[in-house]
């Protein structure tokens, strides 16, 4: 992204990847997170304050859409291209939850997710390469509302909605 020269999006250069860690060394970023931001914005007049998450909302999204258009690299790999692999995740992800504690009836919920997904998804899910951790704490946002995401490894192709979901889940959180 970094070679659009879009003043919308900033980039982070990355030094090295440690594969043992499966982390990214980067150099050091200076503008605050996206959650801050946030934080701010309900603390402090927050009607007055919404104007100034609209532009970094705007262009985390722009960010996103030319992300999952991007091509796969050589690591990258698919995951939940069908309605039945999105319902063997939300098995697993029930069973890892209720393990962990959850309250039970989540292997339930997940049936019932599954079911409604085999009849409206269609056959093969839209796939784009997934930043697979999309959080207000992985957005940074600079002057005029420019944005940098961060820890991004492309390591898989997955559902769009994905990267959606997750975003949306942590804003709720």
């Amino acid at each position: 992204l970094r070679a659009l020269a879009d003043p919308r999006f900033g980039w982070v250069r990355v030094l090295d990847f440690l594969p043992d860690e499966r982390a990214l060394l980067t150099e050091r970023a200076s503008d605050p997170p996206l959650k801050q931001r946030l934080a701010r914005a309900h603390r402090l007049a927050p009607a007055a304050r919404a104007q100034d998450l609209a532009a970094p909302f705007r262009n985390a999204g722009a960010w996103l859409r030319l992300y999952h258009d991007l091509p796969a690299l050589e690591h990258t790999r698919e995951r939940g291209a069908s309605p039945q692999e999105f319902a063997e995740i939300l098995r697993r992800l029930a069973e890892f939850l209720e393990a962990a504690g959850a309250p039970s009836g989540l292997e339930q919920i997940a049936r019932d997710c599954a079911r409604r997904a085999q009849r409206e998804f269609p056959a093969l899910l839209p796939l784009g390469t997934s930043h697979g951790d999309l959080a207000p704490r992985n957005v940074l946002v600079g002057a005029a509302g420019r944005v940098t995401l961060l820890d991004t490894r492309a390591a898989w192709r997955a559902p769009r909605w994905e990267d959606l979901a997750y975003f949306g889940v942590s804003l709720r959180s």
